[in-house]
């Protein structure tokens, strides 16, 4: 994740579609220890720190996962106004987008290439799947930019 953020910086560098620097902060304030630390805890609080007896119904597990989003949100967004004095919503909504697109993207393709017995920790096929995942960011935000 760190290395198509590091991609994804770059590629805005090149193609200058967002302020870069504000953006730069905003991605690295979205994947901060504290902002981490918070939408882990609540993703995981149930399963790794507590171990229930009783049966968890839908609506409490995606409770659970909004709380952690916001909760991760939030932080976050203190982290990005403490780095750059800036309250630019939308830039840092963006990069928090980005961020959790990227999650999902390698959470659906690293067990897909495991599947087909793609070696995905071997540092070509882990630079490739990065490079691969920044272009599909980069579209994204593209796309965003465009709409709004």
């Amino acid at each position: 994740m760190f290395l198509s953020i590091f991609f994804i910086i770059f590629l805005i560098r090149v193609f200058e579609i967002v302020p870069f620097d504000v953006f730069t902060t905003a991605l690295f304030s979205c994947i901060s220890m504290p902002a981490m630390y918070a939408l882990t805890y609540y993703y995981r609080r149930e399963f790794v720190f507590v171990v229930s007896k009783k049966q968890h119904r839908l609506h409490e597990f995606w409770a659970r996962e909004f709380y952690a989003l916001i909760l991760s949100f939030l932080i976050g967004f203190l982290a990005f106004i403490a780095l750059t004095g800036s309250f630019d919503v939308f830039i840092f909504s963006l990069a928090y987008i980005c961020v959790h697109v990227l999650r999902i993207l390698f959470s659906v393709l690293l067990p897909f290439l495991k599947h087909r017995y793609v070696d995905v920790e071997h540092p070509v096929v882990v630079v490739v799947i990065s490079i691969i995942v920044s272009i599909i960011i980069l579209v994204f935000i593209m796309l965003i930019l465009h709409i709004c």
